[in-house]
């Protein structure tokens, strides 16, 4: 953890390269609003390089992940 922010290190989460908005909406399956609405509310953090925003993949895995409610438990 990094002790400024208590969120995981940043060379942790960006260590799988970045994804450009439009890779996020797909991985997702959600659509660019969705996205700029979890970034600026802190649910997924990005990265600001100019005008443009990019989101670290294990960010996008760890989300999806945290998201799985219900199912079947598979052993």
């Amino acid at each position: 953890m990094d002790k400024k922010t208590d969120r995981p290190d940043q060379d942790d989460l960006t260590a799988d390269g970045n994804a450009k908005i439009e890779e996020a909406c797909k991985f997702l399956g959600v659509g660019r609003s969705t996205i700029y609405v979890l970034t600026e509310s802190g649910q997924l953090p990005f990265i600001k390089i100019g005008k443009c925003r990019r989101i670290p993949w294990r960010a996008l895995r760890q989300f999806n992940a945290s998201c799985l409610t219900g199912g079947v438990k598979v052993a």
